[in-house]
């Protein structure tokens, strides 16, 4: 009885590695973006990746995955009835921060189950507060932007409070006073810590006529006002001291994606388009950042990816779904990021969000005539897109396949009309974002059925041998006859 106790526990744990390696192998080869499950049709606005399993979003629904994406749970809602921004430390530990109409900064240490309030204050009368970012640098050190403002007079005092020792004192960082820009008061509208020194802050005033950018690589004990050009700058994501990535607003009310390199005297505009805006950027390292929007054309608003990996040019990636406007976007590294939108969209990338080449197995059948037509009824592989094409290669020698069906990401059946051409032919199966995938040598041309020269021959020397025994017999009969 042990031994067989003993034996099932063996099998029972065999399964589950088993089905945990299958789930791992699968993941690891989803290819590009791809939709995730997040249970809620409420717009999610940001999300904070803390590691390739563990992230947090906000916006209409708060939730939480630990798998990686695979599910996403709820965390209490610090702000009951409204919207929270949130920026995580690990599975644990994240601050949040309330807008309107109550200064409010949260913190929990559970995952989310409770929140403590860390500050709440709410100026009363015709003042009102609200806090517009929060940036964790680890779970002692945070920031926070936001302004008071009288509505009536249209009066801001803008703020960053910071802490230091996990939220039991929050400080003034930097206080804007009655400071104006073109003529009226300015508004914080996004922070970003590269460490608990360096902290970069941007705003504008409330029309976004006029713009302002601050910079403390001390923790706040000295502030460092930076131009950006003619840029209004509204997000910001910054690698270090030198390193800042914006998204900025320009003359024309068009969304700029800018750059520094050397702290925010100079910046570069890299990539700017009149149906595109940019909600949210999101740098990993020097040359490495994502950006999303939306773009627009006609009554259309289509969901919009954009990516650099040379530090300079924005290239365009494929949401993998008919995606709508993306609101937020965090990255682990250069190939894990989530990005959260309309609709509870939730999408993910662990590839980077390249979509890799297609691959091959094998193919069915693996030969045919020459001057006939094949059906080929499993082309076996991964990464098949709709709209594949599939041809046959030898030398100069081309064949495109017709009725192409591409059934699944994994099998496409499709006919091919055959050369008089003999030989071994790479099949070659083309994507339509022009990536190639090749099989070489994997399909044979033949002149019988069932092989080439070699097949003949074959057939030719078992010929042979039949004649050559039956010669040999006949002649062993004549033999025995004589001898009698």
């Amino acid at each position: 009885m042990r031994r067989k106790s003993f034996s099932l526990v063996l099998l029972l744990a065999g399964s589950m590695v088993l089905l945990l390696l299958l789930g791992t192998l699968a993941m690891a080869d989803t290819p590009g973006w791809y939709q995730q499950t997040s249970g809620t049709t409420s717009p999610l606005g940001s999300v904070a990746a803390v590691d390739s399993n563990t992230a947090w979003v906000s916006g209409g629904a708060c939730l939480k995955t630990l798998d990686g994406g695979s599910t996403w749970q709820p965390y209490t809602n610090p702000n009951p009835g409204g919207g929270v921004y949130i920026s995580a430390v690990d599975r644990n530990t994240a601050w949040a921060v309330t807008p309107l109409p109550i200064l409010s900064v949260y913190k929990t240490t559970d995952g989310g189950n409770t929140w403590e309030t860390q500050l709440s204050n709410d100026p009363g009368g015709v003042w009102m507060a609200q806090l517009t970012a929060v940036a964790a640098v680890d779970s002692d050190t945070a920031w926070v932007a936001g302004f008071y403002y009288r509505p009536d007079h249209h009066i801001n005092y803008c703020f960053i409070l910071g802490t230091t020792d996990g939220g039991v004192t929050w400080s003034s960082k930097y206080y804007c006073g009655n400071e104006e820009v073109s003529g009226s008061a300015i508004v914080l509208w996004d922070i970003d810590a590269v460490d608990s020194n360096t902290v970069f802050a941007t705003g504008s005033n409330v029309d976004n006529a006029g713009s302002t950018m601050v910079k403390t690589e001390d923790g706040g004990a000295s502030w460092t006002k930076l131009t950006t050009d003619d840029l209004v700058p509204l997000n910001v994501s910054a690698v270090n001291s030198s390193n800042v990535w914006i998204i900025g607003m320009d003359a024309s009310s068009q969304k700029v994606i800018a750059k520094t390199e050397d702290g925010g005297g100079t910046w570069t505009k890299q990539y700017s388009s009149s149906t595109t805006t940019i909600n949210s950027i999101c740098s990993v390292d020097e040359s490495t950042a994502w950006a999303v929007g939306a773009s627009t054309e006609g009554s259309t608003t289509n969901g919009v990816i954009l990516k650099t990996t040379d530090g300079t040019s924005w290239k365009s990636q494929d949401p993998g779904i008919a995606a709508p406007q993306l609101y937020g976007l965090d990255a682990v590294d250069a190939n894990i990021a989530w990005a959260v939108g309309e609709n509870g969209t939730i999408l993910h990338t662990i590839t980077g969000g390249v979509i890799p080449p297609p691959t091959f197995t094998s193919i069915t059948p693996t030969y045919g005539v020459q001057n006939t037509m094949v059906s080929i009824t499993n082309l076996a592989g991964t990464g098949f897109k709709a709209g594949a094409s599939v041809r046959l290669e030898l030398g100069t020698t081309v064949v495109n396949a017709t009725s192409v069906n591409v059934v699944s990401g994994t099998q496409i059946t499709c006919q091919l009309v055959l050369p008089g051409t003999l030989g071994k032919y790479d099949v070659v199966v083309k994507n339509p974002d022009g990536q190639e995938g090749r099989l070489t040598k994997g399909f044979s041309v033949t002149n019988v059925c069932g092989g080439g020269a070699a097949i003949s021959l074959s057939v030719f020397g078992l010929m042979m041998g039949l004649l050559s025994i039956a010669g040999s017999t006949g002649l062993r009969r004549r033999f025995r006859r004589k001898k009698k």
